[in-house]
């Protein structure tokens, strides 16, 4: 197993080793934080992170340096643009519209479609932003990633960062980074539904519709982990 992403345009994330020396080396962490288009019930979510913890377990090797970053640049420049399943839907309507004898319209783009749009317009309005990656003590090392004051989730993405580097003991080693992530950690948006009016909801029956949906459809996809690593 190189990298296991389960929601690749909500996470992507691979880790790499760079060696100084057999007995030591550093490790350098790529990720691509975003949202993820989900199918549920005839409708369209968006499924994020606020948040999570990226840990270590560590097979034969010991951690001699842990960096933790208070102004850790990532880049917001790249953005996820429409899904293909949302091309292919709305070239469907198109084709449909076509035998009917209606041509679509010029703006024929669907409700989802300009909601991704729009959350893409908003990903591309600066360059840089900074966060605070905090650390995590113990047996399981690790960094804890969290969204910024009035950042609804996790946007961006960082390249071959150095965050620690390990002594490498005689024989084989393994470094695993697995990140990890709960319910509080997940940002829901329904963007279409063809079943109920969700942007009525009020706060307390949008609360109870975001546990369903999170159990049902995204909770198998994130335990134990959203997207591993190993070198």
């Amino acid at each position: 197993m190189a990298e296991i992403n389960k929601c690749p345009d909500c996470l992507f994330m691979s880790i790499k080793k760079y060696g100084s020396g057999r007995a030591r080396f550093s490790l350098a962490i790529t990720a691509h934080f975003d949202y993820q288009v989900i199918d549920f019930f005839g409708g369209k979510l968006i499924m994020a992170l606020r948040g999570g913890d990226l840990r270590l377990d560590l097979v034969n090797c010991e951690l001699t340096s842990f960096l933790v970053y208070k102004d850790l640049t990532w880049s917001v420049e790249k953005s996820i643009g429409v899904t293909e399943g949302l091309r292919r839907r709305q070239q469907q309507s198109d084709a449909r519209q076509l035998v009917l004898g209606t041509a679509p319209a010029l703006d024929s783009k669907s409700g989802a479609e300009r909601e991704v749009e729009t959350h893409r317009t908003q990903q591309t309005t600066s360059s840089f932003t900074s966060r605070t990656v905090s650390a995590i003590r113990g047996p399981r090392p690790g960094w804890r990633f969290r969204t910024e004051t009035q950042e609804k989730y996790l946007t961006g993405s960082f390249e071959n960062t150095k965050f620690a580097t390990f002594h490498n003991n005689p024989g084989y080693h393994k470094i695993t980074a697995s990140f990890e992530v709960h319910q509080k950690n997940i940002y829901i948006e329904i963007v279409e539904s063809n079943f109920f009016r969700f942007r009525e909801l009020d706060f307390s029956k949008k609360k109870i519709l975001d546990i369903f949906l999170y159990r049902t459809l995204i909770k198998k996809q994130t335990i134990p982990f959203l997207s591993k690593s190993e070198v």
